[in-house]
């Protein structure tokens, strides 16, 4: 947001749920819920940050969905990566900006919701209930929230309905 205003960005970068809410506030005026996005590039950022997407790629890539031990012990892998791996500084120190301005605007303490908003859902697909939503998130928590959520899009549940509906694992990143 700036001001009073959400910025518009693309659907592409903030996914159908963050994208929606932006057009409610800014079309229609209807209340929101104050928050921000972090965009798939972010995402992108930093799983190149951590140089995972070549070793996610290779671990996804003779994957078979239907066997399930496997499924279970491949996304068990990439999850743990990813929560182990390290946010880049110019990322998190962006998020805790927008933290901190979300926390000066409502005044009180914060008790956040981080959640995906992928950006292949609100088209023909449906990512509900695929990825983790992290409740009651205060500012100390945040980065540790993002990359549960990062992770989850990895989580067997996701990676099971991405294979089986034709997109690819980098569509919803």
């Amino acid at each position: 947001t700036r001001g009073d205003r959400i910025l518009d960005v693309p659907l592409s970068e903030v996914g159908g749920k963050a994208a929606n809410l932006g057009e409610v506030y800014n079309r229609v005026n209807l209340p929101v819920p104050p928050g921000f996005a972090v965009t798939a590039y972010a995402c992108h950022h930093f799983l190149e940050y951590n140089q995972l997407p070549g070793w996610i790629e290779g671990k996804l890539k003779d994957l078979d969905v239907e066997d399930t031990e496997s499924l279970m012990r491949v996304s068990r892998e990439i999850q743990s990566q990813i929560l182990s791996a390290a946010v880049p500084p110019d990322l998190e120190q962006s998020i805790m900006q927008a933290v901190r301005a979300l926390k000066h605007k409502v005044g009180a303490p914060l008790g956040l919701s981080v959640r995906s908003s992928a950006t292949s859902e609100d088209s023909e697909a449906s990512f509900a209930g695929q990825h983790s939503t992290v409740l009651n998130v205060t500012e100390e928590q945040v980065i540790p929230a993002y990359k549960e959520v990062v992770s989850s899009t990895f989580n067997p549940r996701a990676t099971f309905y991405r294979r089986t509906k034709g997109y690819s694992d980098q569509d919803v990143v």
